[in-house]
């Protein structure tokens, strides 16, 4: 009995270190730096990186995953840290889509359980080889009045490395766009070596609705070769008509079919609209054109006769005007005669 309390006080410590040694060991992340400011990087360049992560426990620290905010964010990293010793995580960043501020953030995932999820942070500030002002060509215009539809950005290299503007386009329909050297009164002040003013115009051909693309400059500038200048605005049409579509519904007595459509200009100035004639794909639906009291103002009335056929309907009221620009407006037409 003696032998067997003195076996147990000498094995009961030891049992216990090793269960301090195997069930309670852990490991423990330590970042020594979470967001890193990299300062300022040009478009052509990437933006490279390594985060130290330290495993500060007693059990290997493993990271299961590190996730990237960004597709243009790329990271490979340490899979396994033994205890006391140090891991990595690589990152690279593609900034060329960027401009100006960006912060890009990076998710580890880890055994820690304290602390199984953690965020780097990666700061810097983009700019390109050439500076355009403004950086962007935007328009809200009515259709037919584009005349004072025009943007001019002046472009100058940011280092003063002198370069040449090689072509100028866009591939909007109605967008025109030139160049040629700035003057002194456009010049962007602070920078040397030759600037470029190029003008972005709009005409009369720019279809109706919204403006969302860019205006392309191709260069001869030794680092940066294409510069984009984003193109964006609406269109509105010279014209509103209401209602936009025309249901008649379910028609029981043709001569009760009497239905009205306005048409208005848009223009704040004397643009004055004149409907020369409107009529109905549908045989047996009549539009007769009104002048209203209104100006820039006309009104469509829509009747019906015996001759339209019995059944469901689907055509268009297609109106003429004298407008150039916008000879012909269709107008949804729908019913059912019973």
């Amino acid at each position: 009995m003696f032998y067997k309390k003195n076996i147990a006080k000498i094995l009961l410590p030891i049992f216990a270190a090793f269960l301090s040694s195997t069930v309670l060991a852990q490991p423990k992340v330590s970042v020594p730096e979470t967001v890193r400011q990299m300062g300022i990087f040009h478009q052509d360049e990437t933006i490279k990186y390594d985060f130290v992560i330290r495993n500060e426990g007693d059990a290997p620290l493993k990271i299961a995953d590190v996730k990237a905010s960004c597709s243009c964010t790329v990271a490979e990293f340490d899979k396994e840290i033994a205890p006391g010793k140090l891991g990595r995580i690589h990152t690279k960043i593609n900034v060329s889509g960027f401009e100006g501020p960006i912060s890009k953030n990076i998710t580890v995932l880890t055994n820690d359980a304290d602390k199984p999820e953690l965020t780097l942070t990666i700061r810097a500030t983009v700019v390109s080889w050439i500076t355009v002002k403004p950086g962007f060509a935007r328009f809200s215009v009515l259709q037919g009045e584009t005349g004072d539809a025009l943007l001019t950005c002046v472009v100058a290299s940011s280092d003063g490395t002198l370069f040449k503007i090689l072509r100028a386009s866009s591939a909007v329909p109605g967008v025109a766009v030139s160049y040629k050297e700035a003057t002194e009164t456009q010049r962007l002040p602070g920078l040397s070596g030759n600037q470029w003013a190029v003008n972005i115009q709009l005409n009369n051909s720019v279809n109706v609705g919204p403006i969302s693309d860019y205006v392309i400059l191709t260069t001869d500038h030794p680092r940066q070769k294409e510069i984009k200048i984003p193109l964006s605005g609406i269109v509105r049409p010279a014209f509103r008509i209401e209602p936009s579509k025309v249901d008649l519904g379910q028609i029981i007595d043709v001569k009760d079919v009497r239905k009205y459509v306005i048409i208005r200009a848009n223009s704040l100035k004397d643009m004055t609209i004149h409907v020369t004639a409107a009529e109905a794909t549908v045989k047996g639906i009549n539009v007769s054109v009104k002048n209203t009291p209104n100006k820039n103002e006309n009104e469509l009335e829509i009747t019906a006769d015996p001759s339209v056929a019995k059944g469901v309907f689907n055509g268009k009221i297609i109106v003429h005007t004298s407008n150039s620009f916008m000879p012909g407006i269709e107008v949804e037409l729908k019913g059912e005669v019973l």
